[in-house]
C-alpha cells in the first residue's frame, strides 16, 4: 500500500506493507428520530407541511407565512368542530393547570397516552475514522534505520510548521491500496487528516530488548486517519471496485 503527503513536495510516497488486518471501514449514515406534536395536533401539522404539496412549496420559496395562515385556519376550523384536536387542547389546558404534561394526565386517567408521533429522519453522512497498525522487526542497524525515518516521517508531516509566530497545518495524506504496482479493487480512500501516531516498542515481549546500537527489536506503529471529505452515491460508481 502507498501512502502520501500532499502538496507532493512535502515528501516521497511511502509504501508499506499490507497491515496483516487491514482497516474496519464503516461508512455510516446518520438517521435521526424526529417527534413531532404528539396527537391530533401533531398529524395535524405532519399532513400540511409534508403531505400538502403547496405547503413544501411555500416553505422552499420562502413564504413561511402562507403556511403557518394556513395551519391556524385548519387548526381553528377542527377546533371549533370539537374532534380530537379540541380534545387534545384542552386536555393540555386541564395539565397545564396541574403541572403535569398532557401525556401524565391522560396516562392517569386514561390508562393511554397520545401517539408520539415519531418519525425516522435523515441527517446525512459521516466523516470516516480507521486505523492502521504496522510492526517492524529490523534484522540489521540499515534496517532500524530505515524504521525509524519511517517513523519520523509520519511525525514530521502530520505535524504542523511554525512560521512567524503562526502555525502552518500540517499536510494532507492519501492512502491507496496497490497490486502488483497497480490500484486494486479494495476501498478507496478520501484525502485524510492524520490525526494520531503512536509508536510502542517491544510490544510483544514481556521485557525490554535492543539490538547493539539500542534500537528495540520490534517497533509497532499506529496511524490513525480521518477523512476530509463526505463521501456520496457518485463516489462509488466513479472509482468501481468496492467503491470507498
Amino acid at each position: 500500500m502507498t501512502i502520501g503527503a500532499a502538496p507532493p513536495a512535502a515528501g516521497a510516497n511511502i509504501r508499506l506493507y499490507m497491515p496483516n488486518s487491514t482497516p474496519q471501514i464503516s461508512n455510516g449514515q446518520t438517521w435521526a428520530t424526529f417527534n413531532s406534536l404528539p396527537g391530533p395536533l401533531g398529524s395535524a401539522v405532519r399532513d400540511l407541511v409534508f403531505s400538502s404539496g403547496s405547503a413544501v412549496g411555500d416553505i422552499a420559496n420562502g413564504d413561511i407565512g402562507s403556511v403557518v395562515d394556513n395551519f391556524k385556519k385548519s387548526f381553528e376550523g377542527a377546533k371549533a368542530r370539537g374532534g380530537g384536536i379540541a380534545k387534545q387542547v384542552a386536555t393540555g389546558a386541564v395539565a397545564n393547570l396541574t403541572g403535569m404534561s398532557a401525556a401524565n394526565l391522560t396516562s392517569l386517567t386514561q390508562g393511554k397516552i397520545y401517539n408520539p408521533n415519531t418519525e425516522l429522519v435523515y441527517d446525512g453522512p459521516g466523516l470516516r475514522t480507521f486505523g492502521m497498525g504496522f510492526n517492524f522487526i529490523p534484522k540489521s542497524g540499515v534496517e532500524a534505520q530505515q524504521v525509524n525515518e519511517i517513523v519520523r516521517e509520519f511525525k514530521k508531516w502530520s505535524a504542523p510548521e511554525e512560521e512567524g509566530g503562526m502555525f502552518k497545518l500540517p499536510h494532507v495524506w492519501k492512502i491507496t491500496y496497490v497490486t502488483n504496482g497497480k490500484v486494486d479493487t479494495m476501498n478507496r480512500f478520501k484525502p485524510c487528516a492524520l490525526v494520531n501516531v503512536t509508536v510502542q516498542a517491544n510490544p510483544s515481549l514481556s521485557y525490554h530488548s535492543t539490538h547493539t546500537d539500542g534500537m528495540p527489536v520490534e517497533m509497532a506503529m499506529t496511524l490513525d486517519f480521518k477523512e476530509m471529505e463526505l463521501i456520496t452515491r457518485q463516489d462509488h460508481d466513479d472509482v468501481g471496485g468496492q467503491g470507498f
